[in-house]
Order: structure tokens, then sequence, then C-alpha cells
């Protein structure tokens, strides 16, 4: 077996064998056909690492291809094969999310060259340093973040443009929409991003232990504190502490957050005296705050402290178009951890 798989397709035999040689001479395992709808069959039944497509065919054309492959292979690479007249073709694939191009006639040298590039490459790489503004079927890979749809791209503009505009920010949307996925990329995105990232699940723990797992203790201030504990504020000292669930909070623990957030210091329980902290405070909640102040939850003062920057989340029903993308990006991944061949999900899925 080759050490990659590769499809080429062309209408014109002569190139498409050369190609075809090239590759096979390079240990590569390449099948080949002659127009787009075989090549389209194909492409669903096997997972290739890379298609190598001629623009000008009978039939389907390479750049209608590609448009087809970014509708339910969005990661799968493409290079396309254009003639020395129609660079402007090639061009537009790339607009359109190809990876390279190479002219007609093919010069094996360079051939092999931007083969060894693209296959060195992750999937998602080729989108890092794509500009906001190109076109719809461009996709966003930033810092785990995947997608297409404008609510995507509306929340990685925002993260580039907080990231290091040093406040506090909030998260909001539906649980499972990624938010402690945006509180990191803010953190990697932000000169805080060589020290901590803290994570804390507010409402995973339980309201006599919280004050303490946020704010640490001192020895024998309360049954079980057999030894000093530092607390979450100081192990993101310099850093980012990310707080979900942020509305079940108690009162005691808002007030508590709300003279941190004032003060930029801490109390441990048990403690006597105050603790400087370097800390920047990203939360996170799937509930509608103004509502909770309404109903008394929630202070209202430590809300305006908390959200000084918004970024809301969609949840994927209304995004649709990010789902071809996400699916492709685990069956990949997964293949890859568990060593499976799963080459896509049926129609009804």
């Amino acid at each position: 077996m080759g050490k990659n798989k590769i499809l080429v397709i062309d209408d014109d035999e002569g190139h498409r064998t050369g190609m075809v040689a090239i590759l096979q001479d390079e240990e590569y395992t390449v099948d080949q056909c002659d127009n787009a709808e075989k090549a389209l069959e194909l492409i669903k039944k096997i997972n290739y690492d890379l298609v190598i497509t001629d623009y000008k065919m009978r039939g389907i054309d390479g750049m209608e291809l590609l448009k087809l492959i970014n509708d339910f292979k969005p990661l799968l690479k493409v290079i396309m094969v254009t003639g020395y007249g129609s660079i402007e073709h090639a061009v537009e694939a790339i607009h359109h999310g190809a990876l390279d191009y190479i002219t007609k006639p093919v010069d094996p040298k360079k051939f092999k060259t931007v083969l060894k590039q693209a296959l060195e490459i992750s999937p998602l790489d080729k989108s890092k340093n794509i500009k906001l503004a190109d076109t719809p079927e461009r996709f966003i890979y930033f810092d785990e973040i995947l997608g297409k749809s404008k609510n995507i791209k509306q929340i990685v503009t925002k993260i580039k443009d907080i990231a290091n505009i040093d406040v506090p920010v909030l998260i909001t949307g539906e649980s499972g929409t990624g938010k402690e996925l945006v509180a990191h990329a803010i953190h990697n995105a932000s000169q805080r991003k060589d020290n901590p990232f803290v994570a804390v699940n507010t409402g995973a723990i339980t309201k006599d232990l919280i004050l303490s797992e946020l704010f640490g203790h001192e020895k024998g201030s309360f049954t079980g504190a057999v030894e000093q504990k530092k607390g979450k504020f100081e192990e993101a000292n310099e850093g980012t502490l990310f707080l979900d669930e942020i509305s079940t909070m108690s009162h005691e623990v808002q007030i508590a957050l709300l003279r941190v957030l004032e003060n930029k210091t801490i109390d441990r329980v048990g403690g006597k005296g105050s603790i400087a902290i370097d800390v920047r405070v990203v939360a996170a909640t799937n509930e509608d705050l103004t509502s909770c102040i309404v109903k008394g939850t929630f202070r209202e003062d430590l809300y305006y402290r908390l959200n000084v920057y918004s970024i809301e989340l969609e949840p994927l029903q209304k995004r649709k178009e990010d789902i071809p993308l996400l699916v492709d990006h685990f069956i990949r991944r997964f293949n890859k951890e568990y060593q499976l061949n799963i080459q896509g999900i049926n129609q009804d899925a």
C-alpha cells in the first residue's frame, strides 16, 4: 500500500497517465478516472488524502467538481490542473477552496514539490490565514473553531478584536455550543497565552466548597482543611480563568467574585490578609442573566462587571452549513485516533 491515497481526474488520457506514473513512482496509492461523475462516486466511497483534477473537462468541469466536493467533504484537499492560458481559473479555484494549482504540461519536479507540500499540511491548516471577507464557500479554522457560517465568522472576528484588550468577557449560548472553546481561543490569542488557562464549572461544585475551590483556604479553616490550598484564581495568576455556568453561583460567591473584579485581590477561606492577583476572567452561561436579575438570583452589578464584552454563540441548528465541515473533521480525527476507516455518513444521517 502507498503512503497516501490520491485520486487523479482528467479526460485527457495522456496527461492523466503521466501524472499517475509520477505518483506511482513516489509510491502513492493512486486511483484515476476521466470525468467528474465517476470521481464523485469514488470520493463518496474512499477516504482520499488528496484529489488532483483538471479544470477543463467534458460534462462537470473541475471548478464545479470542487464546489460539489466542498458540499460533502469540505476538508478534502484539492489541487487544480490548468493550462497556461487559464491561470485566472486557477486563482478562482483557490478562492473557492483549492489548496494549490499546477499548469500543463506538468513539470515532474514542480509537481512533486506541490504534492509534498499539500500532503504535509493538515486538512484544516489551509484556512488558518483566510481573510474573513472571503467568499461564503471558504471556511474558517481558528484555534479549533471550525465553520463557515456568519455566526462563526463573527465570533472569530470578535475573538481577534478582544483578545489583547484585557477586560472580562461574557460568553452566552446553549449547552454544547462551544463556550469553553471560545474562551480558550481568546486566551491563546492574547498576551497571556504562555500563562495558565484554568476552567471551572461552577455549577458542578457544591455550595459548601465553591469559595474554597475559587479562592483557596488556609489549613484548619474548616473541617477537612488539613493543609493550605491555592484556589483557581491563584492557579490562573497572570493567565485566564474561565468560569462556566455562572448563573448557578450563590449570592455569597457572587459578592466575593465582584470584590475580586473590583479590587484585583482574593481572600482565602480562613485567611487573614488579601492576596493580589492578575487574572483575566472569561465567564459563560446558558441562561439569560437579565432574566436572572429580574428574578433576583443574579446581581446586576456583577453582571455589568462580567459583561464588558459579550460573545453570543448560536446553536448548530441555526448554522447548519457548518455541519458538513464538522462531520468531515470528526471522521478524520477519529479515524486517526482509533485506526478506523470510516468513509462518511449515509444520506439519512
